[in-house]
């Protein structure tokens, strides 16, 4: 068992624990416990999600998709039951992993692991495959509402998306997630033809970090 996890969560704790105790401001203190309450789940969910197996299933995946971890885990505790008898097996989710521009640029958004491992945990309490399907936004939705989503600096976007898909990867492989996708219709953003061509590129890195399944989805 690797006790490095743990021993990293007692440090944050007892270094939090002391800010507590120092702080004269019950504001401040309230806000301290909590983020400390917050580190403390998400912490022993993610290790607990290190160690569990995700369920053993042989049918060919059926999927239902959300746009975010939320909307899926709502899904799931509302309507499992009707999710099961339509044949459902695996759940897709699509945190938004950053913000970028028309010139490539990209503001790194690291979604929340509280609710990505929670949501995941529900998944696998109810019987389903996961599939973690990265996605990105264009900033302030500009692209969106002149219908246009490409960008004009491919070569920076796609150097700086690398570095951010190859974390997930070896993230959504820490949590035994059964199907990572790097980027979700990365055709729309730089052009079906790079997008095929940075897949083919990064393919080989992720499967460095990732050993489950990827399931390309680069095609606008």
């Amino acid at each position: 068992m690797n006790i490095l996890p743990f021993l990293i969560l007692g440090i944050v704790v007892i270094v939090l624990l002391g800010f507590i105790i120092k702080t004269s401001f019950k504001f401040v203190k309230i806000i301290l416990m909590l983020v400390l309450l917050s580190f403390i789940i998400c912490s022993l969910l993610f290790a607990y999600l290190s160690y569990v197996n995700p369920p053993v299933i042989s049918d060919p995946v059926k999927e239902v998709h959300e746009m975010s971890a939320i909307k899926m885990l709502y899904k799931i505790i509302k309507e499992n039951k009707e999710m099961h008898n339509d044949s459902i097996n695996t759940v897709s989710f699509s945190p938004w992993i950053s913000d970028y521009s028309l010139d490539g640029k990209i503001e790194k958004r690291y979604f929340s692991k509280t609710i990505t491992v929670i949501t995941t945990g529900t998944a696998r309490h109810y019987k389903f495959r996961v599939h973690l399907a990265l996605d990105s936004n264009a900033k302030g939705n500009i692209l969106e509402k002149k219908g246009k989503k490409e960008v004009s600096d491919t070569a920076a976007f796609l150097a700086n998306l690398e570095p951010i898909v190859l974390y997930y990867a070896e993230y959504t492989n820490k949590t035994k997630i059964e199907y990572f996708t790097p980027f979700m219709n990365l055709g729309c953003v730089v052009g079906n033809e790079k997008a095929t061509e940075w897949y083919n590129n990064i393919l080989p890195k992720i499967r460095e970090k990732y050993s489950g399944e990827i399931i390309a989805k680069n095609e606008c």
